[in-house]
């Protein structure tokens, strides 16, 4: 099965249904479109930004972002994707994050090493939703056509800054 056809599966299963109606962020979200060539110093400057209007808590911003969290199996358990950031109508993303990537069982990590994983990806898709172009009622749509090296690193320099990690959750191991 393709990648595309695994989100489709796997969102089918998580199905929510959102309602058209204003933006789907409020206007505490600081949100900017971004295009090629973003650095990993904006995405720091960026997530201080965000840290500095809404707190530290990224669980607590997925209703300022207009964001719904969904754990789900993607294709993770395969070493592949390890979460998706998907537009939907109303001017708003589910965040699918799937908790079943090998690095998730290797020696057995602890709670907070999983959480931290967790965390990380959450930030890492959040990241990702700057890089579209946002309207209410509408579905969000990518204002650059092809995700790239850059912005994978965007994402993760977001996630970092946010987490304090220094690699993402597939090279973490088990905090001593």
């Amino acid at each position: 099965m393709n990648l595309e056809a695994e989100m489709l599966y796997a969102f089918a299963r998580a199905r929510v249904d959102v309602p058209a109606g204003p933006s789907g962020y409020t206007e505490r979200w600081p949100h900017r479109l971004l295009g090629s060539g973003s650095t990993p110093a904006q995405a720091r400057r960026l997530a201080d930004q965000l840290v500095a209007s809404l707190g530290a808590d990224p669980y607590a911003w997925l209703a300022e972002g207009g964001f719904e969290l969904h754990d789900t199996t993607i294709a993770a358990a395969r070493g592949e994707t390890e979460a998706l950031c998907i537009p939907v109508d109303g001017d708003r993303f589910r965040l699918a994050v799937d908790s079943a990537h090998p690095a998730d069982r290797e020696n057995e990590p602890d709670a907070a090493t999983l959480e931290a994983r967790r965390r990380f990806r959450l930030c890492h898709e959040i990241a990702h939703t700057f890089f579209y172009s946002r309207a209410p009622g509408r579905r969000p749509c990518r204002a650059i056509c092809v995700q790239s090296d850059w912005e994978e690193r965007f994402c993760d320099a977001f996630a970092r800054r946010l987490t304090g990690l220094r690699e993402p959750p597939a090279k973490l191991r088990r905090a001593a």
